[in-house]
């Protein structure tokens, strides 16, 4: 039995080439330009009204206000590895881009590592600051892809507009294969070093556990965020991941470790 699960391996590896494509920055910041659709603001006349008296204004609550669009520039260091057919390891770029655009709650976070690696996760504003509401990643490994969508159903607050160091809250977000249990700690305040301006940011760590409906999928992840205070825009992003997943040749480990830092304030665009 062994024999015919590394001769399949072997067939498979020689049907199926592994190969890495790097994505240009002329090429992220031409599909953000086409997505990007302006919406011209709707203007409602006023009828003229007598002057209002003037009455104190209370202090208005903090905010996060977005970020602004557009195609921003990470200094990277990373990579992903699978242990199956042998083995691939994909060495991610010294540089890679995080776009961000405009959707109807809030801001859409795209990372483009390779074109066989991306995320992409989706922020709402709130009172309380923005939270997360859904997530996809993709990885593509011998020319196949494995695309996973997950939503939460109360969505999880991950920047918050007043941050609490040591604070914590779970949450869970879900596809249609894997299940995960978000634990979010503020770490705590500091600054980080962008273009040579000193940035203040919050610290925000995310734990993951991952696992499936039938079990067939385990494993966890470790994210951590430096969000620019104030805006969310990401400032430094490091993550490692871990998951087995089952497969008819057996089990396949999946391992992944990156460091993202911001180059520029301004993006691209």
């Amino acid at each position: 039995m062994v024999v015919l699960l590394l001769i399949a391996a072997l067939a498979l590896r020689v049907a199926f080439n592994d190969t890495t494509t790097p994505v240009s920055r002329g090429e992220v910041v031409e599909r953000f330009r086409a997505e990007l659709t302006p919406v011209a603001p709707t203007v409602t006349p006023v009828a003229p009204t007598a002057t209002p008296v003037a009455t104190p204004m209370a202090t208005p609550p903090p905010r996060v206000a977005l970020a602004a669009p557009g195609v921003y520039r990470h200094r990277t260091a990373g990579r992903e590895a699978v242990d199956v057919l042998g083995g691939a390891t994909h060495d991610y770029p010294a540089e890679t881009t995080l776009t961000l655009r405009p959707v109807g709650c809030g801001t859409s976070y795209r990372w483009d590592a390779l074109a066989e690696r991306t995320e992409e996760w989706v922020l709402c504003e709130g009172s309380d600051g923005l939270a997360l509401d859904r997530y996809e990643s993709m990885h593509r490994f011998f020319g196949q892809e494995d695309r996973e969508s997950l939503t939460c159903p109360e969505r999880l607050l991950l920047v918050p507009a007043v941050p609490d160091p040591g604070a914590t809250w779970t949450g869970t977000c879900a596809g249609d294969r894997v299940e995960e249990l978000l634990t979010v700690t503020v770490v705590g305040l500091s600054t980080q070093t962008v273009a040579g301006v000193d940035v203040d940011v919050v610290e925000v760590k995310v734990d993951v556990q991952i696992g499936s409906n039938d079990d067939s999928i385990v494993g966890e992840s470790v994210s951590r965020y430096w969000f620019e205070l104030g805006s969310g825009l990401v400032v430094r992003w490091a993550e490692s991941t871990r998951t087995v997943a089952g497969s008819f040749i057996g089990d396949v480990t999946y391992v992944e470790a990156f460091d993202v830092r911001l180059v520029d304030r301004e993006p691209l665009t």
